[in-house]
């Protein structure tokens, strides 16, 4: 008969023990020692148990316990912004900072019909909302930006809000999608998409070059690129990545798994080939330069405007339709 001794429990403070009887560190935590001993316990790198010493000649023996595995719970749906919200904010663009910087450089058609397209909306103070909308109409999220309205950068002193923050929307499970998914519906599957950083350079992309359908992180922060979601959204598609200055390694590597995924993907270096400074983007080179840009597969992108305050000859695509 055996004489048990006191249960062998596993600490949950594993980086408690610097180093793994196998010598191998602990910094990553795969070692979980015994409550009580430091040199005993579980290694999950090298699926060894170690056991104090005793004396079984005797009769005595550990009563072992099982670890427990926790079940999985079911990821919780994303939530919506009710609907009544979202239309309410797509007006008042009088007032509205950054679509008086669209009308400074497109006039009052154009930028009316860029603010319908990517549906965005006003808020208090002169802000603005670019709402994350799914290709079915699904209005996930909506991020509130101050922009200057002459110079149309973005304020450094402000940071951006969420519309579900200020609105205080309770057990609000935020899931963020590309800005501008809406825009991949059946009938354009064989335009090319190009995605940026920013909203706004994705909006004033649409303008100057209407052949792809652009999207936006929103950030680094931003829905990634490779996320589940992300890559269904994607599958099948020819898709070119413009990374801001400094960014083109990070990006490459994500088009990299895209590839794996059965996307057409490419990371632009034309930023970064012509010396411009970190962080410059799109925008940047859109309003600094209005020179013909030629990609690495040869493909020439022509400035679509005839004059700074024209009306463009290409828009001819009609304006998406948001569900309710």
């Amino acid at each position: 008969m055996k004489n048990e001794l006191p249960p062998l429990k596993l600490d949950n403070n594993r980086k408690r023990v610097a180093t793994c009887p196998c010598n191998k560190s602990n910094k990553d935590g795969k070692f979980a020692p015994y409550i009580g001993h430091d040199c005993y316990g579980y290694c999950h790198a090298c699926g060894d148990t170690f056991l104090p010493p005793i004396n079984r000649e005797e009769g005595y023996d550990y009563q072992m316990t099982a670890i427990q595995q926790r079940p999985k719970l079911p990821e919780a749906p994303p939530s919506l912004i009710p609907d009544d919200l979202f239309k309410a904010t797509l007006k008042s663009y009088e007032g509205n900072h950054f679509a008086t910087f669209l009308e400074s450089l497109f006039g009052v058609v154009l930028t009316a019909k860029l603010l319908l397209m990517y549906f965005v909306g006003s808020a208090k103070g002169g802000k603005t909302i670019f709402w994350q909308i799914t290709p079915k109409g699904e209005v996930r999220a909506g991020k509130i930006m101050r922009y200057d309205p002459v110079t149309g950068k973005r304020s450094k002193t402000e940071h951006p809000n969420w519309v579900h923050s200020v609105m205080d929307l309770t057990d609000f499970k935020l899931k963020q999608v590309l800005f501008g998914s809406h825009l991949l519906t059946p009938a354009n599957q064989s335009k090319t998409i190009a995605i940026v950083e920013s909203e706004k350079t994705a909006i004033l992309a649409s303008a100057y070059l209407h052949n792809y359908i652009w999207l936006a992180t929103g950030g680094s922060n931003g829905p990634g690129l490779t996320s589940k979601e992300t890559l269904e959204l994607l599958k099948g598609r020819r898709v070119i990545l413009f990374p801001d200055v400094g960014a083109y390694a990070k990006w490459e590597e994500k088009a990299a798994q895209m590839r794996t995924m059965g996307i057409q993907a490419l990371t632009s270096s034309l930023l970064e080939s012509k010396g411009r400074d970190h962080n410059w983007d799109l925008a940047d080179e859109f309003l600094t330069y209005r020179e013909p840009l030629t990609l690495e597969t040869g493909e020439v992108l022509n400035w679509a405007l005839t004059e700074p305050d024209g009306y463009p000859l290409f828009w001819d695509q009609p304006v998406q339709k948001c569900s309710p």
